[in-house]
């Protein structure tokens, strides 16, 4: 079962998680008390499987190494990873908090709780687990991004604000950040602020449009003359 096990562990640390389930079934076939096969099956089956039937069964042996090695972080965070791949953000929610318990701030951990609390629509709480990652690796653009963007949604808006602003500042040129600043500029009421930045943002980087069609902050303003005369503009100021 050993020798099994460590072929299935040499295999996913060379990037062929594929050839690495066989020889880790083989090793469970031996003996069903290997947590190591366990966990390491379970990634292994995270890392290719595409359907439902795969996740399940990842997020099985993943448990089951949980269970045998209770202070294994590694496992709690991917079955966390599995049931956000399965929709289940809820039981997301308490796998990735017991890993926090075992590892405080640990930044995968981290991640899953944040997008957890973001898919039950628990906006707020989303947003701090965001910061807190931003507060780890400032130079990470997700986190960033994920953090005003989940603060636009719970209605914070002068936090925001505030970190829009500080986006924009580490990452300039960046268009996301301006399009960002203009949501919740346009969500405060601030229309003259909110088409300056839409228009720098679509000046910038043109899948800016793109952006538009997936959120509502700006619905007010569409069919108005400074909307559309935005709108028809294109980079470098000439006009359709």
């Amino acid at each position: 079962s050993l020798a099994h096990s460590s072929l299935g562990v040499m295999l996913i640390g060379r990037g062929e998680p594929g050839a690495a389930i066989a020889p880790l079934r083989k090793a469970l076939s031996i003996t069903e008390r290997n947590a190591e096969a366990h966990y390491n099956l379970g990634v292994a089956l995270l890392i290719t499987g595409q359907d439902r039937a795969a996740r399940e069964e990842a997020l099985s042996h993943l448990r089951r190494a949980a269970g045998m090695i209770p202070d294994l972080p590694p496992a709690r965070v991917n079955a966390a990873k599995a049931l956000l791949l399965l929709d289940r953000p809820a039981e997301a929610e308490a796998e990735a908090r017991e890993a926090l318990r075992l590892a405080p701030g640990f930044p995968p951990a981290l991640v899953n709780l944040a997008e957890a609390l973001y898919r039950q629509s628990r906006y707020a709480e989303a947003a701090d687990a965001y910061s807190e990652l931003a507060g780890l690796n400032p130079d990470d653009v997700d986190a960033r991004s994920n953090y005003v963007v989940a603060l636009i949604h719970s209605g914070q808006l002068d936090r925001a604000r505030a970190a829009a602003e500080a986006a924009r500042h580490s990452f300039p040129g960046l268009a996301w950040f301006d399009f960002c600043l203009a949501r919740v500029e346009a969500k405060a009421g601030r229309k003259g602020e909110a088409l300056v930045l839409l228009e720098t943002a679509l000046a910038r980087d043109p899948t800016t449009r793109e952006w538009l069609k997936k959120v509502d902050e700006f619905d007010a303003y569409r069919g108005t003359r400074e909307f559309e005369s935005i709108l028809s503009s294109r980079p470098g100021g000439a006009q359709d």
